[in-house]
């Protein structure tokens, strides 16, 4: 107040302070501050107008074998869950997983003791109702000989007992044979030479007829299973028709020649060692180096309606590598489709996928305000066919003699401009008239 009173300047100065301090506060608590400046451009790289370096390809048609790769596995010529086919407790387990066994090699005993009892009791049910037919047979024949001396009635009892206990004997016989087939099926065996994969029991369990008791392969063939395209099933389904033809015709001259021709060729052919069928090549990962070969002789007629592909099926020919093979190793599957003489072809490179379908871009020429021609990019859909590495059918969408984008189109879409070599310029301007003529 004593500086107010004596220096009027003061109170001035103080009040623009507080002025100041509010118009501060208030900014900085405003909702909307200065918006931060923006850097770069709102236009995508594609659409900018710089010319893309380009790498143009002139569709021709040539010579196309298509291949197709597919993805398969190994499995053995068979493989089975072997059922204890009686009931009763495990006796002995003689095998172990691993092992190789021989067809009929003795793998369990279940329940001995039971079923040697019941085909004992059989069997002497068995001798006794023969022994009942053959008393009864007898006493027939003596009331036959006996003539006036035997009652009519009597011929007639006697006759009836015999036909009786001829059927005991028959029923007799098939219990014989049931309780003889079960205490032989209490053994069980090895239905064919094989390695055994897992072992389900052990002494003293439970079986049950349908109680698997192990898994058996039967490694002496193995086979390649793969799936194929729908697309693809029709070439490689005439391929298997045409060798199957060339092998019965094979099988029939040499019939025809004589019978010791017809069965080495028989043989032979069971051995898949007839020059016929159609190869598939494979390579599997555990074998990564090696290619292999199987000789197709499935292909399913009816496709799985979730995939959409046909199963398929070759036996794998004997090698020095026939012994690493293993059910269950997966192969990459590759097959020589049918050829044909003039295809159009178009590098992969040059096929992009896009919402629309596969496409491929063209240089198209643009008049500019100026004057000047100016080539851009222009997109064409296209409707493909088989494939081989490398190159792709075009069935639709393009046309022999069509210059399309090689490389440089994974950077472009619809209105790119582009760098077009200035002596290709000249026959690109003249295709381009001939296409709008026509």
């Amino acid at each position: 107040m004593f500086l107010c009173k004596y220096f009027p300047c003061v109170s001035y100065f103080r009040a623009f302070g507080v002025l100041s301090l509010f118009v501060i506060l208030f900014s900085g608590c405003s909702k909307r501050g200065l918006e931060a400046p923006k850097g770069g451009s709102e236009v995508r790289p594609s659409q900018m107008k710089l010319k893309r370096k380009i790498e143009l390809y002139k569709i021709q048609k040539q010579p196309f074998q298509a291949t197709m790769e597919t993805v398969g596995h190994l499995e053995a010529e068979g493989q089975t869950d072997i059922a204890a086919g009686v009931s009763g407790v495990v006796d002995d387990v003689l095998f172990r997983e691993g092992q190789w066994v021989d067809r009929d090699s003795l793998l369990i005993r279940i329940d001995q003791k039971r079923h040697k009892a019941n085909y004992d009791s059989a069997l002497a049910m068995e001798k006794k109702a023969e022994t009942a037919f053959v008393l009864s047979r007898d006493l027939e024949g003596l009331t036959r000989l006996a003539g006036i001396g035997s009652s009519a009635e009597d011929r007639v009892r006697s006759a009836g007992n015999s036909k009786l206990a001829e059927a005991e004997v028959l029923q007799a016989k098939a219990a014989r044979q049931l309780a003889e087939n079960n205490f032989n099926r209490s053994q069980v065996k090895a239905p064919y030479s094989g390695q055994i994969n897992q072992r389900k029991v052990t002494v003293g369990s439970y079986l049950e007829e349908k109680t698997v008791i192990a898994t058996i392969a039967n490694l002496s063939r193995i086979r390649l299973v793969g799936y194929i395209p729908e697309k693809s099933a029709p070439g490689l389904r005439s391929l298997l028709d045409r060798e199957e033809f060339f092998r019965s015709a094979c099988l029939i001259s040499n019939t025809l020649i004589s019978p010791i021709h017809a069965l080495t060729i028989s043989a032979a052919d069971a051995s898949s060692l007839l020059p016929f069928g159609y190869e598939m090549r494979f390579t599997l990962r555990a074998l990564p180096r090696e290619n292999l070969t199987a000789r197709l002789f499935f292909i399913s007629s009816v496709a799985s309606p979730d995939t959409h592909m046909f199963e398929c099926k070759g036996m794998i020919e004997q090698s020095a590598f026939s012994s690493q093979l293993r059910p269950g190793y997966t192969a990459k599957i590759i097959c020589d489709l049918p050829g044909k003489k003039d295809a159009l072809v178009v590098p992969e490179e040059a096929v992009r996928a896009s919402e629309k379908g596969f496409i491929i871009f063209q240089p198209m020429p643009r008049t500019t305000a100026d004057g000047s021609i100016e080539w851009i990019a222009k997109p064409r859909t296209l409707q493909l066919g088989l494939r081989k590495p490398g190159v792709v059918e075009v069935l639709e969408g393009a046309g022999e003699g069509d210059w399309i984008v090689r490389k440089g189109a994974d950077a472009l879409e619809e209105g790119t401009p582009v760098d077009v070599p200035k002596e290709m310029e000249e026959e690109l301007l003249k295709k381009f008239k001939e296409a709008k003529s026509k």
